[in-house]
């Protein structure tokens, strides 16, 4: 199908592997990846009508080891073919990719052997222990990402949603060589995979060199295996703390204010939100500028919204001399806004704006990648997130505004200098 002047296909082998191309012409650059529906919030799932509990962070520790195996040393490999490869972990999804010049195809078995075996043993997965504890320090003491941790805390009851992606410390010590190897028989399924190639390939060799890599990996195993269930505790409406602080050092306060967004998962609202958030906040707002007049935001001032599938939350965030004092103003500004409701005009120009990125975004290879792995983690797709964009009108959008700003479900997290 066409969308967006891109070639966009979408198919599956005979295995249950998702398979997405986006073809673009021209580029020098080939991207390609794998995405397991699998990161850090699935710590409790039911398989089989049988229950599991792992570790928080295992999800992120699997991620790091599956670079390992005991005759191929797969970073040295991906160089000696000129790709670049990486990998990340977030709350729904685990990603391995790679970008390259030439030998794409050559890349792209290597990143499915990779990714479709482990070698797992008690004394590797000990001293892969001592690199994510240093993982997880490091990224402690980072001012922006202690403060949204925070937040999380004490926005949410449900500990799966609130953890650290990489898990603390004290969760990473009881990680094993067994849970490793249940979680990735139990994710690393050709029905919980996809396969996103981006750039300018044959398609045609691309299916050819998937089928041909898989056949010999559990990848290729055409008995159907059950998908797993992801088990959270009942979570409340209402956040557990509405102010939270800690110190470190930093040479000025260091914010993030979050409000809790209750609604039913539903793509419409990805959308919805993002241009709220910058009718209301964005650097063309009214508020924006009298905020800057003050002194009580910079240009790190900046907002989002975040949706996981299971939960999801529009975020503010940035440098402060007084948090407190622009919380108060934002909060008035909610209320405001909600009481005049959003002006034609402004919505109609910030929804160009909105349509205008997410077209430009095609534009980047890992960006295309990103979007097309998410949308598949939420069985959503490029075509509805445009219509949605395209179509979403100013009664929605108020809609939004009333549901998901409310006097009990944002919680202001601040990093303070020691």
């Amino acid at each position: 199908m066409k969308i967006l002047s891109e070639n966009l296909s979408v198919k599956k082998t005979e295995s249950g592997i998702s398979l997405f191309f986006i073809r673009k012409k021209d580029y020098y650059t080939k991207h390609g990846l794998i995405g397991v529906n699998f990161g850090s919030i699935y710590n409790k799932i039911n398989a089989g009508g049988q229950n599991f509990e792992f570790p928080f962070g295992i999800a992120h520790f699997l991620e790091h080891k599956l670079f390992d195996d005991k005759k191929i040393n797969y970073m040295n490999e991906f160089i000696k073919l000129g790709a670049d490869v990486n990998a990340f972990t977030n709350s729904t999804n685990t990603a391995y990719y790679f970008n390259t010049g030439e030998n794409f195809y050559k890349s792209l078995d290597l990143l499915i052997k990779m990714t479709s075996e482990t070698y797992l043993t008690d004394e590797s997965v000990e001293n892969e222990k001592k690199v994510i504890e240093q993982e997880i320090n490091m990224y402690s003491d980072y001012p922006a990402w202690n403060a949204y941790l925070n937040m999380m805390k004490n926005m949410y009851y449900n500990e799966s949603f609130s953890k650290n992606i990489a898990g603390e410390v004290e969760d990473i010590k009881k990680i094993n060589r067994k849970d490793l190897e249940l979680c990735f028989d139990k994710f690393y399924i050709p029905e919980n995979i996809c396969i996103i190639c981006v750039g300018d390939f044959d398609e045609d060799k691309a299916i050819a060199q998937i089928e041909e890599s898989i056949v010999n990996t559990r990848y290729g195993d055409k008995k159907k295996s059950e998908l797993c269930n992801p088990i959270f505790e009942e979570e409340k409406s209402n956040v557990k703390s509405d102010y939270v602080e800690s110190k470190l050092s930093v040479a000025n306060n260091i914010f993030v204010l979050g409000f809790k967004d209750n609604e039913k998962y539903n793509i419409k609202n990805i959308a919805a939100s993002k241009i709220l958030i910058d009718i209301m906040f964005g650097e063309s707002s009214v508020f924006y500028n009298q905020m800057y007049a003050k002194g009580l935001i910079d240009n790190t001032f900046n907002g989002d919204y975040n949706n996981f599938k299971f939960f999801a939350n529009s975020v503010l965030g940035g440098i402060s001399k007084n948090p407190k004092e622009l919380c108060k103003y934002i909060l008035e500004q909610i209320n405001n806004t909600k009481q005049s409701g959003i002006d034609q005009k402004r919505f109609e120009q910030i929804k160009k704006k909105h349509l205008g990125l997410f077209i430009r975004g095609f534009n980047n290879l890992e960006s295309i990648s990103n979007l097309t792995l998410d949308l598949f983690s939420k069985n959503g797709d490029f075509e509805e997130l445009l219509n949605d964009y395209e179509n979403i009108d100013i009664d929605y959008l108020n809609s939004r505004l009333s549901k998901s700003y409310l006097d009990d479900n944002y919680v202001l997290s601040v990093v303070k200098p020691q």
